[in-house]
């Protein structure tokens, strides 16, 4: 566990997404009748919300019986309140409501933010953002998108279960609509900060949308859960190594605002051996780093730092003066590439693949580096090994079948499902060993 952290592990029509739940601060029983937006005639007639934030519906689960559950796998970040949206029991229905101005206005300018509303079971939210989001992943409106949600958009107080936002993802490149649910999960147990997940059936409108994947934000929400000084800077990169640090975005604006921090780290990886080796380990929680980058390689996320110099995020914690890694879209993981006729397991699988990124590259260029990303690799495939993955899946599978098969809009058919799951199965079952077989390989000089 790293210092510093708080955890172990069409015309006029409505749209609307929906998927099941219970209350939060922020929401209020949905009105018998709504304009487009979902707003009651008068919203001033409307009895006071009252905080029901620790209070969460019956589900059906003992409380303490999800806590557990939630620890086991998901980890708790914390709040009272947000576990339940990441709950391993149940898949969620949510509504949302856009007027056609507003879809007109997700057509054009999809990235941008547009006034809706949202409600889960009885419960309604009012003037929450919406926008679509996604690059290689981007569908429009009329397809299957993924959504960013922005419950304090112009409600500075109004949250979702706790939390500001959610985004939920089509996962449109995972046939097995599991990956992300796995790799994170191994991140989360290694002691790396890494998003919570859970599920949804989406409509919009009388249109069903299908199965998403709600995954836990990059926001204050997250830096609040992971972190004991929460007053830090969260960056994302752009698809840029630490050859020059302007290329990072702020994705949470911290106090600690100042670029001078991320100039220094950038400075400090950009020294060659011994001395990269010296400064860096101060400069970061060395510790998490070194777990952040051998989890990359045991769960093969290809599309992360090491290998694409892609997805990932930095987290300055000031009283420690560390930085963390934080990964992001996961969908390609376990050495997955859709855009070939191969399976699961056949894209850069192998842990040398993994040294495109400056910092990856120096690591194993330099023996002392290397050895203690080694020694991680080597407690990070024990932990995999040690972990019920079948049993998860076995879980996962029932709860998710349905919705899965039953998805108007995936962009895969239900055998490519059943047997994206199995070769999941096999190859996470193998890859422990794998590893180590390889590792004994490059000792051996062969």
């Amino acid at each position: 566990m790293a210092p510093g952290t708080l955890q172990s592990m069409s015309g006029g029509f409505l749209l609307g997404l929906v998927v099941l739940s219970w209350s939060c601060t922020g929401s209020s029983t949905a009105p018998a009748q709504v304009d487009e937006l979902g707003n009651a005639p008068d919203d001033s007639a409307q009895p006071p919300r009252e905080d029901t934030s620790s209070t969460p519906r019956d589900t059906g689960v003992p409380l303490e019986e999800l806590d557990e559950d939630l620890a086991r796998i998901n980890g708790d970040t914390g709040y009272p309140d947000s576990r339940w949206v990441y709950s391993d029991t149940v898949v969620h229905e949510f509504q949302l409501f856009l007027t056609q101005d507003a879809i007109e206005a997700l057509s054009s300018s999809p990235w941008t933010y547009v006034e809706g509303a949202f409600s889960e079971g009885d419960d309604y939210y009012s003037s929450v953002g919406i926008r679509l989001k996604g690059s290689s992943t981007y569908r429009p409106i009329t397809g299957k998108p993924s959504f960013k949600l922005k419950f304090n958009y112009s409600l500075p107080e109004q949250r979702f279960y706790g939390l500001r936002h959610l985004t939920l993802h089509a996962m449109i490149y995972d046939p097995s609509m599991m990956a992300e649910y796995l790799s994170y999960g191994v991140f989360r147990e290694a002691g790396v900060p890494a998003p919570r997940i859970g599920y949804a059936h989406v409509t919009l409108g009388d249109q069903d949308y299908g199965f998403y994947a709600i995954i836990e934000t990059m926001d204050k929400d997250f830096i609040e859960g992971w972190w004991n000084d929460t007053e830090g800077t969260m960056w994302e990169s752009e698809g840029c190594d630490f050859s020059r640090y302007n290329c990072y975005d702020v994705e949470e604006q911290g106090d600690d605002s100042n670029e001078d921090d991320l100039l220094m780290l950038v400075k400090d990886m950009n020294l060659d051996g011994r001395e990269m080796y010296e400064a860096v380990k101060e400069r970061v929680d060395w510790d998490e780093v070194m777990t952040y980058l051998a989890v990359e390689i045991v769960v093969a996320h290809w599309d992360g730092y090491a290998e694409n110099v892609n997805n990932y995020f930095l987290y300055h914690e000031p009283s420690l003066d560390k930085w963390y890694f934080t990964p992001w879209s996961c969908d390609l993981a376990w050495a997955w590439y859709p855009w070939s006729s191969g399976s699961i397991g056949d894209y850069r699988w192998l842990p040398s693949d993994y040294t495109k990124g400056m910092f990856a590259s120096e690591c194993w260029g330099y023996q002392p580096c290397f050895e203690d990303l080694t020694a991680k690799v080597m407690d990070v495939a024990k932990l995999l090994e040690g972990m019920p993955i079948s049993e998860q899946m076995d879980e996962l599978y029932e709860r998710i079948h349905d919705y899965v098969y039953a998805d108007p809009r995936k962009e895969y058919s239900n055998d490519e499902f059943e047997q994206q799951v199995e070769d999941l199965r096999d190859w996470i079952a193998e890859r422990p060993a794998n590893i180590r077989s390889y590792w004994e390989m490059m000792g051996s000089g062969k």
